[in-house]
């Protein structure tokens, strides 16, 4: 692909608080290969719609449109016996109608396409972990004199080891494009403040309204973001390589069960 998103993870664990992974975008020149199957597959605790978005790879030397993947065969099932076939409701986007997440449960998603090729992966939906609050922090020091406010999430891990988190920030309704992930590594059984980071002129001020939704994952989706890490830490040593994906079948990308919850703060002085 021309483009590779690529996470950096940093742990600060100075007084509990941890800084999470930042999405950087960066041009890497790769040999042409045959395109892939990319998948971006979501179940959560929510009532849905859940959605699986389907597109194909390009090489490095093409735009960055990557084509839509229509007229696919799309299950998502639960390990009780429920099962759904989804609906394409645009190009490439494809939507349950019914279908309820459940904390506990293992989803298993089964995509064929018009080419008869067939793509699985499965995920356990994690047990629900919940984001207290949001607070809103100055910072000590900033090199943008516009970029003097933090959002920090602040929850309580659940003692024992293998807790997974991703966090998705929204400034005035709009995501971030940054994406924040950890695990309970340095802080396990322990009341955390999470500092979120933002991409760069992604400013918070006075009025403005910021919404954090804590998402619980497995270690497989922690691992598939955090092998984007290990691609920009070894970038100078080694070949770019894709992160590790648990379709079968050679698919790219992620299926991920969630569980999760929201919390909105107006930002007052």
């Amino acid at each position: 692909m021309k483009q590779i998103h690529i996470l950096s993870t940093i742990f600060v664990t100075t007084a509990l608080f941890v800084a999470t992974s930042c999405e950087k975008v960066i041009d890497i020149t790769t040999n042409n290969s045959t395109p892939q199957l990319v998948v971006e597959g979501n179940v959560s605790n929510s009532n849905g719609p859940h959605t699986v978005k389907l597109s194909t790879s390009v090489n490095y030397d093409e735009s960055n449109n990557f084509p839509p993947v229509q007229n696919a065969l799309v299950i998502i099932s639960d390990d009780i016996g429920h099962s759904e076939a989804l609906k394409e409701t645009s190009a490439g986007i494809y939507q349950t109608s019914k279908l309820k997440g459940t904390p506990g449960y293992t989803y298993t998603l089964y995509i064929k396409t018009t080419d008869k090729k067939e793509y699985t992966a499965t995920s356990t939906m994690p047990a629900l972990v919940p984001l207290e609050r949001v607070d809103i922090e100055r910072l000590a020091f900033s090199f943008d004199e516009k970029d003097t406010l933090d959002a920090v999430a602040v929850f309580h891990d659940p003692p024992g080891l293998g807790n997974n988190y991703r966090f998705v920030q929204y400034i005035n309704k709009k995501q971030s494009g940054a994406v924040n992930v950890t695990n309970d590594k340095y802080f396990d059984g322990n009341p955390t403040r999470l500092g979120l980071y933002r991409k760069d002129k992604e400013y918070i001020k006075t009025g403005d309204e910021v919404s954090i939704e804590m998402r619980n994952i497995d270690k497989a989706n922690y691992d598939y973001f955090n092998t984007l890490n290990d691609i920009i830490n070894n970038l100078g040593n080694t070949a770019p390589a894709n992160p590790i994906s648990s379709f079968t079948g050679g698919a790219l990308g992620y299926f991920c069960a969630y569980s999760a919850t929201k919390q909105t703060v107006i930002v007052t002085e």
